[in-house]
């Protein structure tokens, strides 16, 4: 698995984000990919993250935006299934339609090098491994006391374009 990671993450240059699928280390029950969604002025990424729970069958999607300023950290805004409809992104201020609230993100290399910009866009190369620390307290204590998940703190690693 280590030297698969290892090859993807050298090719992720030529890997399309919205192609891009990652795995997160030390729990693969949790993986994550990009889909394609409407930019709008608020959310100009066009790519929602989804990442699935294997072990609950749930799905939770996020909006990637940088906010204001600079910074090695991104920000993601949870929404509802953008698979949906009749679903349409949310108001830059709509925390009801942020059912975990907004996280943090960090888009690294191949050589676990920090992103100067941690954009993500569609159609822009996939990063090698991504790091959202709030995952493991969003989905403990920002969920419904029946449907926590236990996940860890790790990267997602690029397994597959």
């Amino acid at each position: 698995m280590f030297l698969t990671v290892a090859v993807l993450s050298n090719a992720s240059a030529s890997c399309p984000l919205e192609r891009a699928r990652y795995v997160l280390r030390d729990a693969p029950g949790f993986t994550a990919e990009f889909r394609p969604v409407a930019i709008s002025s608020d959310w100009s990424a066009g790519v929602a993250l989804i990442v699935r729970s294997k072990a609950s069958g749930r799905t939770y999607d996020f909006l990637p935006y940088l906010g204001n300023g600079v910074g090695t950290l991104g920000h993601l805004a949870s929404t509802y299934d953008v698979a949906r409809p009749d679903w349409a992104p949310p108001g830059p201020d709509d925390d009801k339609a942020r059912p975990l609230g907004d996280l943090d993100f960090m888009v690294l290399d191949a050589t676990y090098g920090v992103a100067p910009e941690p954009a993500l866009r569609r159609g822009a190369p996939a990063p090698a491994h991504l790091l959202i620390p709030g995952l493991e307290e969003a989905f403990w204590y920002r969920t419904p006391p029946d449907a926590r998940e236990s996940a860890p703190t790790a990267f997602f690693d690029l397994v597959d374009c």
